[in-house]
């Protein structure tokens, strides 16, 4: 490669011989162009020789320091170090997180069996359920016949009742009776054997049966709910009407509550009465169904009614007197 120096040369030019030109005119100039490449080489020998010289620098303090080149700026290469090791926690932190999204996945992949699995559970559930339903629906079809062999077996355990009592009146009139002829006699009486033959309902109860006359009351009792209504019935002994002292409360009579609209509940009574709590607002009828060993004439109901703001309950008194 080869460089062309431009170079410009002044020349003085001839003065003219007549007088009246005596002033000097100015240099003229001359272009001329001259080939440099010695000068362009010293150039690239200079630059050259000041790169070795950098690097021959750089190699001694290299050798000087143990193997080890000194920054001028420590606090910037301590902000690189810095920024080295979170570029290396950042690329480690990535590194975990991969892993741990890998690790997701394959658990995803697991789950996605079980999430089948449990769809066929809950399918096999609704099927359990559906049976179910079937099942409790038969049961309350039972429940209800057995409720209502319970009521039937009430009614019978009344009639027993009665007829044991019936049965028990009639061995004591026949002892009684039996009693006088053997004193005079002197004879001892035959034993009373009992019927072999069951006696029927109506020969047991008929002859028994006593004709009362019913009277009804009802009172407010502070002692009760304002929502509760108290049945109770006795033997009026002396025939006034009221519950006195010494008067005994009758057992196992039945006694219904109908409101204005709803369903009828039956109770039997015991030595406290009947109750009937948590009623709602409204008119009840209480009524006496059967009451054992009496014939039940008169005031065999009586009405009541809650009143929403109301506070004590109600009491009604049934009193049964033989006629």
């Amino acid at each position: 490669m080869s460089v062309q120096q431009e170079h410009l040369t002044m020349k003085q030019a001839p003065i003219a011989d007549h007088t009246e030109a005596q002033v000097e005119k100015p240099p003229k100039l001359e272009y001329s162009v001259k080939e440099a490449d010695e000068s362009l080489e010293a150039y690239i020998s200079a630059i050259s020789g000041a790169i070795i010289g950098v690097l021959a620098t750089l190699l001694v303090l290299y050798i000087l320091n143990g193997g080890t080149l000194r920054f001028t700026n420590p606090a910037r290469l301590a902000a690189i170090e810095a920024s080295l090791t979170r570029v290396d926690e950042n690329v480690g932190a990535v590194n975990q997180n991969v892993e741990t999204v890998a690790t997701r996945l394959a658990a995803l992949e697991g789950e996605a069996g079980v999430i089948s699995q449990l769809q066929t559970s809950l399918t096999d559930l609704d099927a359990s359920l559906g049976s179910l339903d079937t099942a409790m629906a038969a049961q309350g079809v039972r429940m209800d016949g057995l409720d209502e062999s319970v009521a039937a077996l009430d009614v019978t355990r009344k009639n027993f009742d009665t007829f044991t009592a019936a049965l028990a009146s009639a061995l004591s009139e026949m002892g009684a009776v039996a009693a006088p002829l053997e004193a005079a006699s002197g004879a001892e009486a035959p034993a009373v054997q009992a019927p072999a033959a069951p006696v029927t309902e109506a020969a047991a109860s008929e002859p028994k049966m006593i004709a009362a006359a019913v009277t009804s009351a009802v009172a407010v009792h502070t002692d009760l709910a304002a929502d509760a209504v108290q049945v109770i019935l006795f033997v009026d002994a002396n025939g006034d009407g009221a519950l006195d002292d010494g008067e005994a409360a009758l057992v196992g009579a039945t006694v219904t509550l109908t409101p204005a609209e709803g369903e009828a509940v039956s109770l039997d009574s015991a030595e406290s009465g009947a109750l009937f709590e948590a009623l709602a607002v409204g008119e009840y009828t209480v009524s006496l169904q059967d009451v054992p060993g009496y014939t039940l004439g008169g005031e065999t109901s009586a009405t009541v009614t809650v009143e929403a703001d109301a506070e004590a309950g109600q009491v009604v008194y049934f009193a049964v007197a033989a006629e």
